[in-house]
């Protein structure tokens, strides 16, 4: 648990130090959407915030994630992605965004393999970061 809090401070130190980017000049989708969705995220909203370990299938944040973890996997032949699980993480006492990492685990298929590849993702100003984690 505490090497999933260091890679999320590394992640979203990374992230803060690009805040200054400009949404129009990233090139990827996911991180694009992302940057533009952060300002109006910022303002406080009525939903509860999600627990440590929730599921979050409608959470835009966990869909950029996925779309992240999709792009980061390894560019195979005949790679097929047979499914995805999202799940919120605790955040460290040191988190200096209010959305929380997520876990992203993907199943995949490839030259008749079967294989999961895990990531922690973290959301951030200047848009979505994915880091492989081994189990």
């Amino acid at each position: 648990m505490l090497r999933i809090a260091v890679l999320s401070t590394m992640l979203l130190n990374a992230t803060i130090a690009h805040a200054q980017t400009d949404c129009k000049a990233i090139q990827d989708t996911a991180a694009r959407l992302a940057c533009f969705d952060a300002p109006a995220k910022a303002q406080p909203s009525k939903k509860k915030p999600a627990q440590p370990g929730a599921k979050n299938s409608d959470d835009p944040h966990a869909k950029a994630c996925t779309l992240k973890a999709a792009e980061a996997l390894p560019k195979i032949p005949g790679l097929a992605i047979k499914s995805t699980r999202t799940a919120v993480q605790p955040m460290p006492q040191n988190w200096s965004t209010p959305i929380p990492p997520i876990s992203v685990d993907v199943d995949i298929v490839a030259a008749g393999q079967a294989d999961t590849y895990s990531y922690i993702c973290a959301t951030g100003p200047a848009g979505t970061v994915v880091m492989r984690v081994r189990k």
